[in-house]
């Protein structure tokens, strides 16, 4: 299936397909090459012609481009047999930390010489030599990998540029890697390099889908809770040992993950009490991270209502909040405010009363992001009975 520059074009042109490829906010696509993203600028040349500029280059090169690609098609054929709009291309899945090195050594581990060494790719190496079996570590933190709150780990990858010497005897020796994931086993498992490699070159261990036997969170990966460790690995043999002497250049850490969307609800409405309601002027406000609302919000649609249909009362007063306010709600009081927030704002409910205490859950269609996932916003909110209100003030009178 070959996709028309008119149809990549659609899939993009929305508020995270141009963050995600450089684009101006608010400036619509002209075409996507493998190297950047192209989009008119607003102003008109001297002959008439709209003006057309180059972004920033596609993150990560051809590769990720094949990818968008790869699951720009997905998107269209999901929209062609009706289960996704064309907007709703995932470009989340792409996402990674880039290749971060360390900017700290020694904790817990601090086995090898000039472990300052593995910072950069130069002419330095940090070494460590063994002559019995077993391992010589050597841990390194500090990476700045920026992995955001709530992010989905799909996997971690680890790259080293190293080699060896061998000294005699029967050694069978390679380098080893693992991490710490504070949330789940401690030290993940190992991945193993390449055995006697006494060439230089560049071990690349894990990848965009290997967990390293773990299943860690988004914050395993802060530099307050992080490390990565190099281990020599002396294996031996039969016969007389001999010695290994490992030299590595540089090592980087990558992490693949997902950005799910999270919603955070203020607003007048967090402090509402049954009064409150009845005369109306609160408002709900609803801030996105990591997605965006759809730019429909607010009008008279299907999109609107679906919102609207999301503010749910967890009790079922007959006159309470499903009955009275969510029933009465309309398109004109939801106004989408910003790419990321949209403000209710709650009309007057002079039929509505309650005998207790109502709690409120947002829950946001999938309609309504670009995402196209289902957030619940965070948090809940509690409607105060009156006579709760006043019952409490009377305690806190003694």
């Amino acid at each position: 299936m070959k996709l028309s520059q008119k149809l990549l074009v659609k899939i993009f042109d929305n508020p995270l397909g141009r963050l995600y490829l450089g684009v101006p906010k608010g400036k619509k696509i002209y075409k996507i090459t493998e190297s950047s993203a192209h989009y008119f600028t607003g102003e008109i040349a001297k002959n008439g012609q709209p003006i057309i500029c180059t972004g920033n280059c596609v993150p990560g090169g051809k590769w990720v481009f094949n990818q968008i690609m790869k699951l720009a098609k997905l998107t269209s054929v999901l929209a062609v047999i009706g289960l996704a709009p064309h907007s709703l291309l995932p470009l989340i899945a792409l996402t990674d930390t880039g290749a971060k090195a360390p900017t700290a050594t020694g904790t817990p581990n601090n086995e090898w010489t000039n472990p300052t060494y593995a910072y950069a790719d130069d002419t330095n190496r940090t070494t460590t030599t063994r002559t019995t079996d077993g391992k010589k570590w050597q841990s390194y933190a500090t990476f700045g990998l920026g992995v955001p709150a709530g992010a989905t780990i799909n996997g971690i990858e680890i790259a080293i540029k190293w080699y060896l010497a061998l000294g005699g005897g029967n050694q069978n020796s390679t380098l080893m890697a693992d991490w710490y994931c504070t949330s789940d086993v401690g030290l993940s498992y190992d991945r193993v390099g390449t055995w006697e490699k006494t060439v230089e070159g560049v071990d690349t261990l894990g990848g965009s889908t290997d967990l390293w036997g773990t299943t860690p969170i988004a914050t395993d990966f802060s530099d307050a809770n992080f490390y990565a460790q190099i281990e020599g690995f002396y294996l031996g043999g039969n016969g007389t040992d001999g010695t290994t002497t490992w030299y590595v250049n540089y090592l980087t850490v990558k992490v693949y993950y997902t950005l799910v969307g999270t919603c955070a609800l203020t607003g007048t409405v967090t402090t509402a009490t049954e009064t409150d309601i009845v005369t109306g002027g609160k408002t709900i406000i609803l801030t996105l991270t990591n997605d965006t609302w759809v730019a429909t919000v607010g009008e008279d649609n299907a999109i609107t209502t679906a919102l609207i249909g999301g503010i749910d009362s967890a009790q079922s007063e007959a006159a309470g909040w499903d009955a009275v306010v969510k029933a009465n709600m309309v398109y004109t009081d939801v106004t989408r405010t910003s790419d990321t927030v949209v403000t209710i704002t709650l009309g007057a409910e002079a039929t509505y009363s309650i005998t207790a205490n109502e709690t409120i859950t947002v829950t946001i269609p999938a309609s309504a992001v670009t995402l196209a996932a289902q957030i619940v916003a965070s948090p809940t909110f509690t409607v105060t009975n009156v006579a709760s209100a006043a019952t409490g003030n009377f305690f806190a009178l003694f």
